[in-house]
Order: C-alpha cells, then structure tokens, then sequence
C-alpha cells in the first residue's frame, strides 16, 4: 500500500522545513531498507534511476506534485516546488548535481 503524497510530506517533515525561493524542503528519517520503503512511495512518483545508487541512495520525481524525493542511507529530503518552471530547474540542478557527483 503507498502513501498519499500529504502521508509522504508527514514522513519527511520530521525536522525543520527550509524554505528556499522557489520551493521547500522537508527532511526526515527512517530505520526501513530501500525494500521496506518502496511501497510507501506514490504512484505519481517515478524512480530516477540514473540519479540512484544501488540501494545507498534512490530519488524519485512527481511532475504532478512538482516534487523531487531522495531516501540516502535512511535520510529523506522532499523538496516541493512552486510552479512547473522551479520544478524544471530543480530537475536541472539535481541532474547536473549527480552527474558531476558520479564523475
């Protein structure tokens, strides 16, 4: 069974929120392996797979929710965006960021 994406923001959220222009960032944690987390993610979210690494790190997209989703070694970070043109550039910043992280 998934989350709803307000079920989703609720795990993230167990921190402070930071906002940033454009979007916001929740960040959380959790005990469970990528294999017991994959079934909480919703169906609007696809798996980046280029931007994941093994089990370590898997990151997720909803154009539908504007959202970028990362679990790394436990670590959650949801990011939302404001509009479709800071969900874009987002999606800029974070492939460029991976593709330079992965050399």
């Amino acid at each position: 069974m998934s989350l709803s994406f307000s079920k989703l923001m609720e795990l993230a959220a167990q921190g402070e929120s930071e906002h940033r222009e454009g979007s916001v960032i929740y960040r959380g944690f959790t005990f469970r392996t990528p294999r017991e987390f994959l079934h909480f993610i919703p169906p609007s979210f696809k798996l980046m797979s280029r931007w994941s690494c093994s089990e370590l790190r898997l990151v997720w997209i909803s154009a539908k929710d504007r959202t970028i989703f990362t679990y790394c070694e436990g670590d959650l970070v949801l990011e939302v965006y404001d509009d479709a043109e800071e969900f874009r550039r987002g999606m800029e910043r974070t492939e460029k960021y991976y593709e330079e992280l992965e050399g």
